[in-house]
Order: C-alpha cells, then structure tokens, then sequence
C-alpha cells in the first residue's frame, strides 16, 4: 500500500518529506498504520508559526476502510501539541 503525498495540502510547506510505515495490520476491510513523518518546515504558515527550516518528525496512527482497492475511510490520530513544540521551538 502506498499514501499518495499529492493529495495531502499541508505537506507543501515540508518540501520533500517523507512517511515511513513502522507497522501494518489488517483485518478485513479495515488498515491500522503506524507512521514517522519527517520534513523540513520551508513555507507556508502553520499553527501561526512561519517556516524556520525547523526539522519535524512525529508519528502517527492512521485507520483507513478499504472498497473495492480503495481508501473510502481515513482517520489520522497524532499529537498535535508535539508537531506545535518542534515548530515553535516552546517547551
């Protein structure tokens, strides 16, 4: 299985990121992934933080349904605080 990056509207402000598939399971129609997002923060503002160049890299849940060889559900779960301190540079 592969995520199509094009369809994600946040990644262009992480030229050249990546997803990395730690783990997969399924059972059914239903996928649970866990991923490592890396990129680099080059434009666009997020959270009101503008880019920096700052490194992120967080991890995530992803549930998808699967018709007919196709994504028809997708939930994504991550810590949204976590993406905010590495972009900010807070504690």
């Amino acid at each position: 299985m592969t995520f199509r990056t094009d369809r994600y509207r946040t990644f262009p402000a992480f030229p050249g990121f990546s997803f990395q598939i730690e783990r997969m399971v399924a059972e059914g129609d239903q996928v649970a992934a866990y991923l490592v997002f890396d990129g680099e923060h080059k434009s666009g503002v997020i959270d009101g933080i503008a880019p920096a160049g700052k490194r992120l890299r967080f991890s995530l849940l992803m549930l998808l349904t699967i018709s007919d060889g196709k994504i028809i559900e997708k939930r994504a779960h991550f810590d949204r605080m976590d993406i905010h301190r590495q972009l900010s540079g807070e504690p």
